[in-house]
């Protein structure tokens, strides 16, 4: 609710006493995902390094042998892998990570700190399909929103003409 959106996305906050500088905080978490909209495939990004030193983090993936796994790695190291049954398990093990000291002169979109990214999408198109059910429309548009779309078809002889028409609809009536 941070940007007042309603996503799924969960916020843990914790008030701790006494904790002094120097001390050391130890936590863990898991997560563990299914989710239907994308035919119980996961995706996920785990940062690797922060603006604050941390002695010891931990990235450990579990799933079932044959699963299908994408790995980007932005941190350069490798995981080890065990097989036991018909789990896999991948798991990155980092000790006395330094801090990353911060270019305060990057734009917001550059990615300041390593991580790793995973999915079980093995490219844009894959996902592009499987988000395609989320986005299809069935029947014929509202007569008001069929005469706007002929408008805006009409407003050019040519795709970027039409485009400029859409932008200008967009900036001065919507």
């Amino acid at each position: 609710l941070e940007a007042k959106l309603l996503t799924g996305d969960l916020t843990f906050h914790l008030l701790m006493n006494d904790v002094r500088v120097g001390d050391t905080i130890d936590y863990s978490y898991t997560i563990e995902r299914t989710d239907p909209l994308w035919g119980n495939r996961f995706h996920g990004e785990f940062t690797t390094r922060w603006s604050e030193p941390v002695s010891t983090s931990r990235l450990r993936i579990l799933r079932r042998v044959g699963t299908a796994l994408y790995v980007k790695n932005h941190d350069g190291a490798e995981p080890t892998q065990r097989v036991a049954g018909d789990w896999q398990q991948l798991e990155w093990l980092w000790r006395d990570r330094p801090a990353v000291v911060a270019d305060t002169d990057t734009p917001p979109w550059f990615e300041r700190y390593p991580s790793i990214e995973f999915s079980q999408f093995a490219d844009w198109r894959e996902l592009a399909t499987a988000a395609s059910a989320l986005f299809a429309v069935s029947g014929s548009p509202p007569p008001e929103l069929a005469a706007q779309i002929a408008v805006l078809r009409a407003a050019g002889t040519n795709d970027a003409k039409r485009a400029l028409a859409v932008v200008r609809f967009v900036q001065e009536d919507v």
